[in-house]
């Protein structure tokens, strides 16, 4: 019944009768509180199952590289990248490899200015090429994997929050399951409320599988089809794929035109995306 009533309202959407026009908006602000409480529910349930993995026993404490590229989205790195080396400190050996992906922005100015003690400590390593003149999101991703030292390599988007102890979690994860591709794709059932989640990207596994893949797929130009592609590859190699808590899934929302804006024009006609808010 509610649903027919929502699919009339629906229809009538562009209608200039104006108790139609206010019942589209009673309907479209109760989607949007509807879907706040429960993303906001769900990531509570999800904090509230997942353990503390700071105070599990593991055999042994891998060093864990978290590899994130970015090409002029230094407002996502200022929002994220303190926020997660803060939340991750203190796992026993940790770093993140900021790639630099020839950003035009004071991306370089800003990581230089406010995470110098990071950089010296050996946290951050913060690397930059100038020649790109657009963003290629499998050969940015390979490039930064390439310049990790750890034994546990896991791909950590511009717009990304770790949350705090992601280190141990994944530690752990690889300590009792070494055979194992961390993902969000076990997820799926909530893509409708989830919309705009930009979490794809978060992938971890033991860097000698990494370089068994032989990394992302070149090939892909566009966006995320590179991440589904890499998982399946794990997948065939023998890992088992561990679906990854909500509660270390947070991201900055953005609009999916910041997430195209620095792709080649022809791959923009092309994606998917295009049209999409």
């Amino acid at each position: 019944m509610l649903g027919k009533i929502l699919s009339t309202i629906e229809l009538k959407r562009g209608s200039k009768n104006y108790l139609w026009k206010c019942l589209v908006w009673i309907k479209d602000k109760i989607w949007v509180i509807a879907k706040k409480s429960y993303t906001e529910s769900v990531f509570f349930i999800s904090w509230l199952s997942a353990e503390d993995f700071k105070n599990r026993p593991v055999d042994k404490f891998y060093k864990i590289s978290f590899c994130i590229t970015c090409m002029n989205r230094a407002g996502h790195i200022k929002k994220t990248l303190l926020k997660n080396i803060r939340n991750n400190i203190d796992y026993p050996s940790v770093e993140f490899v900021l790639l630099d992906y020839n950003s035009k922005d004071d991306l370089e100015s800003w990581v230089k200015d406010n995470l110098k003690d990071y950089i010296k400590s050996g946290v951050l390593k913060y690397f930059q090429t100038k020649e790109p003149k657009y963003f290629h999101m499998s050969k940015a991703k390979n490039m930064s994997h390439r310049f990790a030292t750890g034994n546990i390599v896991c791909n950590l988007d511009a717009d990304n929050f770790t949350g705090k102890n992601f280190a141990y979690f994944i530690n752990y994860v690889l300590n009792k399951k070494p055979k194992s591709v961390g993902s969000c794709r076990g997820h799926a059932y909530s893509e409708k409320f989830f919309d705009d989640l930009g979490i794809s990207g978060r992938i971890f596994l033991f860097k000698k599988y990494f370089d068994l893949i032989g990394g992302y797929d070149e090939s892909f130009v566009g966006w995320a089809a590179e991440d589904s592609d890499f998982v399946a590859k794990a997948k065939k190699l023998g890992l088992h794929e561990y679906v990854i808590p909500l509660c270390y899934l947070r991201t900055v929302k953005h609009s999916h035109k910041i997430r195209l804006e620095n792709y080649e024009p022809d791959v923009v006609k092309r994606s998917p995306l295009l049209g999409w808010k």
